[in-house]
Order: structure tokens, then C-alpha cells, then sequence
């Protein structure tokens, strides 16, 4: 519904017509809402359907997920349970064994996927075909905002060779664009760094995009360069000591600032196209303090700035310690810091933010010009991206996903975000 903006009653239609024996829906604790309401219509227009529940929100609180009218909830990474789950049609609370080794599990069927309403990042469509691999589970951080805290804090990865595998498997496919998914795909520079040695000695020809930390390994950057690797995105989050260390997101808040300047610099200097992520909205910051933030990502070279509102998540430890000081109950699994204090400067921030991303339209087509191999691709929705200004892409208002148009079911279903319970 999300790539394709397809309405809900299509989504029923398509159940009907394909006459499904079972249904799997992802639940996110911050989409559970969406999803129970998906999987109550299904019951009741299909009650002999089986319907399974998973993801990080069944991971975090199972039994909440039970109520959402499944006949089962896997908590876990299911790709080692799940075929038993639906061929036998299992009931309650499944917890899942936990894969340790990753290069074990099969590549997903791609072929599945509507490529052309597929790749699109922050409203540019990243190449014509264009899928999206992980090669890495959990995370080695432990940063406070994140619910991986308590999910999956086991940090597992794939080895180079397996997911070369891969790339090689989506370019005979046809594929010619890949973003890799998962949020620490650089944090071991050695893996990279033999990914890339494979994908030049057998002369590879498509383009990649990541989700990286920033990390000062100048031979990465340029490896990641000269194999294809033409866009990043990071978690910048901020770079006020104080918010820094709220965040728990590097262990000497005053060198974080440091540390991001330098691995922008070298990341620049390869002609990697960067898009940071910023979280405003803590309780330690002021205007003039997102304000800095800001100009200051687009000073350093940040090519677009993507704004979030800080948001309190059961399973996060600040979600835990704002339970703990009173701030709101254990019943609210979900809260906008915005409901908590007042900033009322956030809309300005994230309009500042899009306009000096803005600024950067020619500097990004120069990239996507000197840089990738499909280049008439993501010239054309960056032409239209400058064209349609704020209306189509700043739509986001407060809700912490990137720029872009909403699915159909989060226009019905959003406001129940706002004051859940």
C-alpha cells in the first residue's frame, strides 16, 4: 500500500480474488493501529483465513499484538519457523528461534516486487529497477531513542562473499539499482571494503545506495566510491553535547561533532551524495539549537537534511524513563515529544531544512551526473522534486517519516496516532 497507494478496498479485493489460505502482516508499535484494523477487516470478510502477526511490535509486546484478531504472533526473525507457521497453521505466541548464522538464509523472491513504484528515497527514485537488501541484523549501539535496544541487540551480519551472492543474483535479474537497508552497514569497514573488491574485480555495473554510520576509514569511503556505491544516508541525530549524550549515540558527546565533520568531509570527497537524519525536539534544546543544527549540516556538506521529531517508543530506554519520572503512563506506548512539551518552533525547523536541501538541487544533480550509472533515472524526479517545492514532499507534518506522499490507509487511520492510548 505504501509503494503502489493502493486503497484499502483494493487490498480486500485482491485478497478475495487471489483466494489466499493465509495472510502475514509486519507490526511496527507505532503502525500497530493500522495493522489490527487490516487484520479485523480480513476476519471479517475472510474468517477462514489464517492471519499471522510479526515484526518489531511483536517482538516487543506479543500479547498486545494478540489482540489484533490473529490466529497467531511470531515474536522473533521468522524465516526459520515460518513455513511450519502457515502450513500448520499454528495458534497463540510463537517465539522464534533466532538465525546466528545469516549467509544460511535464502535471498528473497524480488521478482515479487512493483519496480516501478518501488526505490523511491526521500522523493527521488533512485535508478528504474530497484530493490533493497540487508546484510546485517540488529545493532553494537545502544542508543537511547532506539527499540532495538530490547529486540535485537544480538549485532549479526553476512559475509561479503554471501552478499555478493546476491548483487550478482539481482543483476542478472535485470535489477540495476540496490539499497542496502540496514542502519549499520559500514560498521565493520573490512566487510565493506572486500564487498567492494568483488563487485570491481567482476565489473558490476549498478548503483548503490546504504544506510551508514560515520565512521573516519578514508579507504572505505573511496573504495565505496569507485564499486558503484554513489548515496548515503546516516543518523546525524545532533550535535549539542548535552543531546548527544541523551541520545547515548557516541561515547564522548563532545567529539561527535568532530567525528561527523571529519567522515563528511571524506565522504564528500568521494562524490557519495549524503543525506543526514536529524531528531529534534529534546528536552535540552531551544530554537537557536535546532537552527545551528541545521545550518550546520548544510554547511559541512549534508546534501539533504531529513527532519524527525523526537518520539518516545515502548522499548526505547527514553520511552522507559519517561515512564519511570512520571510523565506519562505505561499504557501509552507511543508519544511525540510535542505532547509533552511545547516546540513550537518544529514547523520552521523542518521548512528551514527543506529549503537548504533545496539549495542543493544542482550540487545533487552534479553527483547523480558524475557519479551513478543510471543517470536519467533520478534526473527526472529531481527535476520534479524541485518543481513541485514543499506542497507534495513536505507533507509530513510531525510524523517522523521522510518526505513524501502518504499511503491511502495512513490518511484514514493517522489520526488515532496523534492521542492513542
Amino acid at each position: 500500500m505504501d509503494t503502489t497507494d493502493m486503497s484499502f478496498e483494493s487490498v480486500i479485493k485482491l485478497i478475495g480474488d487471489e483466494n489466499f489460505e493465509g495472510i502475514g502482516i509486519s507490526v511496527f508499535t507505532r503502525t500497530r493501529n493500522i495493522a489490527y484494523s487490516i487484520a479485523k477487516t480480513i476476519r471479517a470478510d475472510f474468517p477462514n483465513i489464517y492471519i499471522s502477526l510479526g515484526g518489531p511490535h511483536c517482538c516487543l509486546l506479543p500479547d498486545d499484538a494478540m489482540i489484533g484478531c490473529a490466529d497467531s504472533v511470531v515474536s522473533g526473525e521468522a524465516e526459520l519457523i515460518i513455513n511450519k507457521v502457515f502450513e500448520e497453521k499454528l495458534r497463540g505466541i510463537i517465539n522464534a528461534p533466532l538465525p546466528k548464522n545469516l549467509d544460511e538464509i535464502p535471498f528473497p523472491d524480488q521478482e515479487l516486487i512493483d519496480v516501478d513504484n518501488y526505490g523511491y528515497l526521500e522523493g527521488l527514485k533512485f535508478a528504474s529497477r530497484v530493490t533493497s537488501i540487508s546484510s546485517s541484523r540488529g545493532c553494537p549501539y545502544n542508543c537511547s531513542f532506539c527499540t532495538r535496544i530490547k529486540t535485537m541487540k544480538s549485532f549479526r551480519y553476512r559475509s561479503a562473499k554471501n552478499v555478493f551472492k546476491e548483487i550478482k543474483k539481482l543483476e542478472n535479474e535485470g535489477f540495476n539499482g540496490i539499497w542496502i537497508i540496514d542502519d549499520n552497514f559500514n560498521a565493520l569497514p573490512n566487510r565493506v571494503i572486500e564487498l567492494c573488491d568483488m563487485i570491481k574485480k567482476e565489473k558490476i555495473r549498478m548503483d548503490f545506495g546504504f544506510q551508514g554510520r560515520f565512521i573516519d576509514t578514508p579507504k572505505m569511503w573511496n573504495k565505496l566510491a569507485r564499486s558503484g556505491f554513489c548515496q548515503m544516508f546516516g543518523g546525524i541525530e545532533h550535535i549539542k553535547p548535552e543531546i548527544v549524550g541523551y541520545f547515548n549515540k557516541y561515547y564522548n558527546p563532545n567529539k561527535w561533532k568532530d567525528n561527523v565533520e571529519i567522515a563528511v568531509k571524506q565522504i564528500t570527497d568521494s562524490n557519495i551524495s549524503l543525506g543526514g537524519s536529524i531528531i529534534l525536539g529534546s528536552p535540552q534544546e531551544s530554537r537557536d539549537d535546532a537552527s545551528e543544527l541545521i545550518n550546520w549540516c548544510y554547511d559541512i556538506g549534508v546534501d539533504v537534511i531529513n527532519t524527525n521529531e523526537l518520539e518516545l517508543v515502548y522499548g526505547s530506554q527514553l520511552w522507559f524513563d519517561a515512564v519511570i519520572n512520571g510523565f506519562f503512563p505505561k499504557e501509552r506506548l507511543h508519544v511525540r515529544i510535542t505532547e509533552l512539551q511545547e516546540k513550537e518552533y518544529l514547523d520552521e525547523m523542518f521548512r528551514l531544512a527543506w529549503e537548504l536541501s533545496i539549495k542543493n538541487w544542482g550540487k545533487i544533480l552534479k553527483k547523480i551526473i558524475r557519479t551513478k550509472n543510471d543517470k536519467f533515472t533520478p534526473i527526472i524526479t529531481a527535476i520534479r522534486w524541485k518543481e513541485n517545492e514543499p506542497d507534495y514532499f513536505f507533507n509530513k507534518g510531525h510524523d517522523g517519516y521522510g518526505y513524501g506522499k502518504r499511503s491511502e490507509i495512513g490518511k484514514i487511520i493517522s489520526p488515532t496516532f496523534q492521542n492513542e492510548p
